[in-house]
């Protein structure tokens, strides 16, 4: 499985004026150092850069604003943020279309997973536009596995496992083969993994 993280923006913030500073928050729930907050802080640079200082973006990684990816959608329709960087599959509650990115074995490859994208691509963009928000761009991300502290040799071991999943297409999944599988927020793993 790949999910697709996507950045969406409100459409209706205003456009800065000639000496003007405008800063938008760009929240995340993954930290700065994952994938997707290297990509946040890529693209608050280009447009520091593109926009001469002009347009500020700021990165809110780590769900420090307090929102999981599932709920970040709806903070920025709410206009409570300017930006959200979300994994496309935890928005499923606001369409399945969200989920297509985390079908099994669809995109085994970087060129297939491209391939969905752009195919998916105009379906996306027009749920953005539903909530007045627009696309800006999505990251590729790693497969989907199982991280284990001891190698699963059989599909005993493999049941034992207590199964984090991100969205409803890896829980329906993961529930087939393991015993438990739930939707645990990346923002809430570390507490679970502690217990």
């Amino acid at each position: 499985m790949k999910p697709v993280v996507i950045v969406a923006a409100l459409l209706s913030f205003t456009a800065p004026v000639a000496a003007q500073t405008t800063t938008l928050e760009l929240i995340n729930e993954y930290p700065a150092t994952a994938i997707s907050g290297e990509a946040d802080t890529f693209f608050a640079e280009a447009v520091r850069r593109n926009s001469d200082g002009r347009i500020v973006i700021r990165p809110i990684p780590d769900a420090k604003s307090g929102l999981r990816s599932r709920d970040q959608l709806k903070a920025v329709t709410d206009g409570r943020f300017a930006m959200a960087n979300s994994v496309g599959g935890t928005l499923a509650e606001e369409d399945p279309a969200f989920l297509l990115s985390s079908l099994p074995f669809v995109t085994p490859s970087v060129d297939d997973a491209r391939t969905l994208y752009n195919m998916a691509k105009p379906l996306y963009e027009q749920l953005f536009a539903e909530r007045k928000q627009k696309l800006l761009y999505v990251i590729p991300w790693p497969p989907s596995g199982i991280w284990s502290a001891e190698p699963v040799r059989d599909v005993a071991a493999l049941k034992a496992l207590k199964i984090r999943t991100y969205d409803n297409t890896g829980t329906d999944v993961m529930a087939k083969v393991s015993t438990t599988a739930a939707i645990v927020s990346f923002s809430e793993l570390n507490a679970k993994l502690c217990r």
